[in-house]
């Protein structure tokens, strides 16, 4: 008989255990079905947001030639559970064109970021009227984007955004620790980021960089056609371990297209930007682009983007050059897993952004 109530016993536990091991799922005292949280919506997160704005003026005369410019600020941030900045990044880059009063393009220069000039951008030397905290100093641009993301540790997006007036005017905290440069695209880009951010592969204590790779191409103007002139940053940012491995990884792709006659007046379609994620299925790669690699499907940008990001966790900076085959496409596990564009500048931006400083 014992040996039949153990029996019994044992049945009755096992049904419990399995019973407590399926609650993902079940009903609560007013036979309401419930779902536990997922991962998903746990956690550590990482996220990118960046915000663009482009110029353009004519060209007056031959001492006044024309400039079409692109500027791309981008901020990074990991969040806790919470929602509070536990670290943040932000970085910049522009890139100025001149044309003539014939509408001839010159050969543009180099763009490096302003956290890649360092104290060559000089903020510290032309930038005293920045000075609006009265302290007499005014700190260079990198030293000023650091102090703003100093402030932001430990913060929520709405208790920093009541630091920046909408004018971009920063006050309290971030006046007193530098920051006094206007950041309207400083809070912009974080505010971007935070909403963006995703469950994360990262660890809180990793370090977050910023890379990018800036283009261009242009044509010149003539009495038949316009010129043009389009400007595109690739944008990365990672997160980085100990070991500077790749722990996530993010890409985007900012670009401005302005036109110009044979007198050197150009227009634009207009001063809002958004990037290729941003504008994500109406970016319409998968409707016209070509199927490179045979398997009948053609990816939207961001999803071959996506793509390329994966490849990259778990490697170094000297590791993804591999990724990059004759000199442009993606590697045969690149492209057999959908990424099928040109991943030169991908593997340029990734490769900045893991090794500045």
């Amino acid at each position: 008989m014992k040996k039949y109530l153990s029996v019994i016993v044992a049945v009755v536990m096992l049904i419990s255990i399995i019973c407590m091991a399926g609650c993902g799922k079940g009903e609560n005292q007013d036979n309401e079905t419930t779902t536990q949280p997922t991962t998903q919506e746990q956690g550590v997160k990482f996220g990118v947001g960046s915000f663009s704005a482009m110029t353009a003026a004519d060209a007056e005369d031959e001492s006044f030639p024309g400039e079409a410019s692109l500027t791309t600020t981008v901020a990074a941030v990991i969040l806790d559970e919470n929602g509070r900045i536990i670290s943040c990044k932000l970085d910049s880059i522009e890139s100025a064109i001149a044309f003539n009063v014939k509408g001839e393009v010159q050969t543009p220069t180099e763009s490096k970021s302003k956290y890649e000039q360092g104290y060559d951008y000089m903020m510290s030397v032309y930038g005293i009227w920045n000075d609006v905290n009265g302290d007499g100093l005014v700190k260079e641009w990198f030293e000023q984007a650091d102090a703003f993301c100093n402030v932001a540790k430990g913060k929520t997006l709405d208790e920093l955004k009541a630091f920046v007036a909408e004018t971009g005017k920063t006050s309290g905290e971030l006046s007193t620790a530098g920051c006094t440069v206007n950041s309207y695209d400083f809070i912009k880009a974080v505010e971007k980021a935070v909403n963006n951010a995703t469950v994360t592969t990262a660890n809180e204590n990793d370090t977050i960089r910023l890379g990018f790779a800036p283009s261009a191409k242009t044509t010149n103007a003539t009495a038949d056609e316009k010129g043009n002139i389009e400007i595109s940053f690739t944008i990365s940012a990672v997160t980085l371990d100990e070991n500077n491995k790749i722990t996530d990884a993010w890409l985007d792709m900012a670009t401005c297209t302005v036109e110009i006659d044979n007198k050197g007046v150009a227009t634009t379609a207009g001063n809002k930007i958004s990037t290729k994620k941003e504008l994500g299925d109406n970016y319409h790669m998968a409707s016209y682009g070509t199927d490179l690699n045979g398997d009948g499907v053609v990816l939207e940008w961001y999803k071959q983007a996506e793509v390329f990001e994966n490849a990259c966790i778990g490697k170094t900076a000297d590791e993804i050059s591999a990724l990059v085959v004759n000199g442009y496409q993606g590697n045969a596990e690149v492209q057999s897993a959908g990424c099928t564009i040109a991943v030169s500048d991908f593997a340029k931006a990734m490769i900045k952004a893991s090794t500045v400083a």
